[in-house]
């Protein structure tokens, strides 16, 4: 199973970062990665688009972003090669869809994966397990708004739902 999460230059801004993780069912590992995005130079004209308070949050600078980010086709590439299934769950669908769509449109191409809501997953999980599960994946991965660290706990907390909450 796969989960996916970015991060991004502000709300109404354009993706900086693309995380996902995989949980192995067979084996019930988790791994995840993570890309730098570099700016497209439509995205950067836009002064606009940028938010300092976002990268107060995330901790990724535009020089970074420069300096480390990888063209939108390659990492479109990456996604594809690691991403065989076609749906990676979000916690934040509506998001991560538009920003996965942004990438992908930059790059030319049509996301051949869907982004969908780990909410879905979630229905008619107890609640007890489901919260337990929850604060078991944040004791183990408390690192916040960081693309693979935001999708690895997402797996962990899957991983938890299915071994009963912990």
């Amino acid at each position: 199973m796969f989960f996916v999460d970015f991060e991004a230059s502000d709300y109404a801004g354009y993706p900086i970062e693309i995380g996902w993780a995989v949980l192995d069912l067979d084996d019930m590992t988790v791994s995840s990665d993570s890309l730098l995005i570099k700016p497209a130079n439509f995205w950067i004209e836009h002064d606009d688009l940028w938010s300092d308070r976002a990268e107060l949050v995330h901790g990724i600078s535009m020089a970074r972003l420069m300096a480390e980010g990888l063209d939108v086709v390659e990492v479109c590439d990456r996604v594809d090669a690691a991403l065989s299934e076609n749906s990676a769950y979000s916690d934040n669908q509506s998001y991560d869809s538009r920003w996965s769509d942004m990438l992908y449109q930059e790059a030319g191409r049509t996301r051949p994966w869907r982004c969908r809501d780990v909410e879905q997953l979630y229905e008619g999980i107890d609640k007890l397990i489901l919260r337990n599960s929850i604060q078991q994946a944040h004791k183990l991965v408390p690192q916040f708004h960081r693309a693979d660290k935001d999708a690895e706990r997402l797996a962990w907390v899957w991983y938890f739902v299915l071994h009963g909450g912990g």
